[in-house]
């Protein structure tokens, strides 16, 4: 079950991360063009990340609901300040929110993509976080 969360945490993360590549790059071919370059200094497939970042950012089941988004980043100790920004929502719905899962221990996020799949978008996404750690 653990296991499970972790590899949906990892799929959030993607997520969340190809929406900043997105906002970033302002187009969905330019971003695609972003994975490919990017590839070459890394070791992901960019035709597997390419066909996981369309199909998340295309398909209403696959992208996180606000409640998954907010109980594993707790899980994972993410700051209340760097949630609210991403998420774009008041503190007291954040807690209204976590409050109310947070003691379902019944509770079981279930990964959308396959375990291989979620081996190539934990490579991508820590090769972002190594990337972003580069600044001040």
């Amino acid at each position: 079950m653990q296991e499970l969360m972790e590899q949906r945490w990892i799929e959030i993360r993607f997520y969340y991360l190809v929406k900043d590549l997105l906002k970033f790059s302002g187009d969905l071919y330019k971003t695609l063009d972003w994975i490919d370059a990017l590839s070459m200094s890394n070791n992901y497939s960019p035709i597997i990340i390419k066909q996981l970042t369309v199909e998340m950012l295309q398909t209403p089941w696959m992208q996180p609901s606000k409640e998954e988004v907010i109980y594993l980043a707790w899980k994972h100790d993410v700051k209340m300040i760097d949630l609210k920004n991403k998420l774009d929502l008041h503190n007291k719905t954040i807690y209204t929110i976590l409050d109310r899962v947070k003691d379902d221990s019944n509770r079981i996020y279930m990964p959308r993509f396959t375990a291989d799949k979620i081996k190539e978008l934990e490579t991508f996404v820590n090769f972002f976080e190594r990337l972003r750690r580069f600044s001040i």
